[in-house]
């Protein structure tokens, strides 16, 4: 658990023993004074973690960054913005695996493990550490995030536009290697709605209307990568599909039938010839992610990113 959520917990405990204290206290005014003095260090508490919550907005220049659209907000001080995204993932993992019985319990412990150690990447690059969590953008609206690759001339370049959930962050770092070394900017647009559904693809289509826009994008060169649901894939790949040049599906075997477009499905899971009858019906091909489980960015994130970067050498 990170200093910040400790000092929110400490903060909490501050103030419940403080407010008994002060109704319980009658004549005693020590009690009445211990009372104010464990809420006050409740508050100050409060107030430190605040502080030093990061503010969502990266140095000038920043190569990564979260983009507000619309009416969009990042909010510093709402529970997203104060505790660390790091706790809000693990720290159920780790609970919840003290009531499992293996080989799950050991499964869980290990996907915290895993993701510690990328947390601890993430939050050592300051530009990242900077943007904040995406779960604090206020939810009424639109967002995204951008990458910039390092080794980008000034004539525009390709695009690798990515729909994912709410792990947008996580898959953004896993990418700006491959970024920097193909020469991609990234896009990774992030929905809190089920991508089927009208909501999600009005989120998708902000995300890609906004990318049409950018002079330093190539319009022509804009590749999908999706994952998650196999519905929410399918809709996102036939209701824009003219905007893309080739479609990669990460764990996911969205039905496509003819596409126009190439389409690579990077499989991480054991049914792998049902997926293969799958890509093929789309026109397309699919292959095997090494070592990888139902969740290839915390099992096999280097594998999958190899994978990715193959299929981009490809299309673009």
């Amino acid at each position: 658990m990170t200093p910040a959520s400790i000092c929110l917990l400490s903060a909490l405990g501050c103030a419940v023993l403080g407010l008994v204290l002060a109704l319980l206290a009658g004549e005693r005014g020590w009690q009445r004074g211990l009372g104010g003095v464990l809420c006050g260090a409740a508050v100050a508490l409060v107030g430190y973690v605040a502080w030093n919550a990061p503010s969502g907005d990266p140095p000038a220049g920043a190569a990564y960054r979260t983009v507000l659209l619309e009416d969009a907000s990042y909010r510093r001080l709402s529970w997203a913005g104060l505790v660390p995204e790091r706790d809000r993932r693990t720290v159920p993992l780790r609970a919840t695996a003290y009531l499992r019985k293996e080989p799950r319990k050991s499964e869980q412990r290990a996907e915290a493990d895993a993701l510690d150690r990328l947390y601890d990447a993430v939050e050592a690059d300051a530009e990242f550490s900077a943007a904040g969590s995406p779960a604090a953008v206020s939810r009424g609206g639109r967002h995204l995030h951008r990458y910039f690759p390092a080794i980008a001339a000034h004539d525009p370049v390709p695009v690798l536009l990515v729909v994912t959930d709410d792990r947008s962050q996580l898959v953004a770092w896993h990418l700006t290697e491959l970024a920097d070394r193909v020469g991609v900017a990234l896009v990774i647009a992030r929905s809190r709605h089920d991508l089927a559904d009208e909501e999600g693809l009005a989120d998708v289509h902000a995300a890609l209307s906004w990318t049409m826009n950018q002079p330093e994008f190539r319009r022509d060169r804009v590749v999908l990568a999706a994952g998650g649901d196999p519905g929410g894939a399918e809709a996102v790949a036939t209701t824009f599909e003219d905007s893309f040049r080739g479609q990669v599906f990460i764990a996911t075997a969205p039905e496509l039938s003819d596409s126009k477009v190439p389409s690579v499905y990077l499989v991480a899971d054991a049914d792998f010839q049902a997926v293969t009858d799958v890509a093929a019906a789309a026109g397309g091909r699919a292959h095997l992610i090494p070592d990888a489980d139902s969740d290839p960015w915390v099992s096999a994130p280097a594998e999958t990113v190899a994978l990715i970067e193959q299929a981009l050498d490809e299309m673009l």
